[in-house]
């Protein structure tokens, strides 16, 4: 009974959802201006990279082709505000960093509608419904979309802008210890299932019903890999202030065995069942590397095993940590 109450309030959500966005791309086929800038609008339209007859990667190399190497340093970081523009170019500023743990984490539209917010994963992933877990992801796309075209921002005053169509989200790492602080993020401790969950929110939330040229929105998976601790922690595993182990600078020893069979299995079954778009890689170390420049696992494995295709970004600050946290 509480699946089928479950599934059936997701439904109505999606339909809710459904006339949410609808609303928002009949107003720009009315002719309406848009809430939100775009690129190649006038007086940018003339630009090489905006000439729709030309293949996708043609443009975008066109369009790398004039950026300077302090434009683009400023476009790889995910939520900066106003300098995430290159306003010479007519390019708009992009917030790549929003989350959908449970739902689209924004602020609620002007007239008053607001995302929905789900149980949390944790709640989730004990209900073993992998159809909820779809169907909960393609509800939070949608919105997530309906969101953007509204040029609605994330849920806290900050320099942000609106929100993007990337979810920092889901979470699939498994759970390994009740004191983490974060267990309700993701859905189980174990592999399988853990990966199954990530297998179908990403279906639900990056398939287009709508379009099917363009993904609905981009699922990055996190945090990869075997993250779990919060707060400062001493080596003998006592808590404290003072502790000088934190999320940023632990690096725990993993054998190989562990890693394949325990660790990397939801993240693997994600990637290649689910066709997550991106990744983000952790804070922490693994075995002495940093896992944001750990080439076994981004390149080797991430990329050559698994045949990743999307883009992988480090969680907010990891690159900094390799520089003034790992030794």
């Amino acid at each position: 009974m509480l699946f089928h109450k479950m599934f059936i309030s997701t439904v109505w959500t999606f339909l809710a959802s459904l006339i949410l966005v609808r609303g928002a791309m009949a107003a720009a086929a009315n002719g309406e201006e848009p809430l939100i800038p775009r690129a190649c609008a006038p007086p940018h339209a003339d630009h090489e990279f905006c000439d729709a007859t030309l293949p996708l990667d043609v443009r975008l190399n066109k369009l790398i082709d004039q950026l300077t190497l302090e434009e683009k340093t400023i476009l790889l970081v995910a939520r900066e505000s106003p300098q995430g523009n290159i306003s010479r170019l007519g390019i708009p500023e992009y917030d790549w960093g929003g989350n959908c743990v449970h739902g689209v984490q924004s602020r609620c539209t002007d007239d008053g509608k607001c995302p929905t917010s789900f149980p949390n994963p944790n709640t989730l992933g004990a209900t073993f419904n992998s159809t909820v877990w779809k169907s909960m992801g393609s509800v939070i796309g949608l919105e997530l979309r309906a969101l953007w075209l509204q040029g609605v921002g994330e849920n806290h005053d900050s320099n942000l802008p609106h929100m993007g169509l990337d979810c920092w989200s889901p979470n699939v790492g498994i759970q390994r210890d009740p004191r983490w602080g974060r267990n309700h993020e993701t859905p189980s401790e174990d592999p399988f299932l853990c990966g199954q969950f990530g297998t179908h929110y990403t279906l639900g939330l990056q398939n287009n019903s709508m379009d099917t040229r363009f993904l609905q929105a981009v699922a990055t998976l996190k945090h990869f890999d075997a993250n779990s601790l919060e707060g400062n922690w001493y080596p003998d595993g006592t808590y404290g202030e003072d502790g000088p182990l934190t999320r940023h600078s632990v690096d725990p020893p993993i054998s190989p065995y562990d890693l394949h069979s325990s660790y990397y299995p939801a993240f693997k079954a994600s990637v290649v069942q689910g066709g997550a778009a991106g990744v983000m890689c952790s804070y922490n170390a693994i075995n002495g590397v940093p896992s944001c420049a750990n080439h076994d696992m981004l390149h080797d494995t991430l990329r050559g095993e698994w045949k990743f295709r999307g883009y992988v970004t480090s969680d907010t600050g990891a690159i900094k940590d390799i520089l003034t946290d790992h030794k």
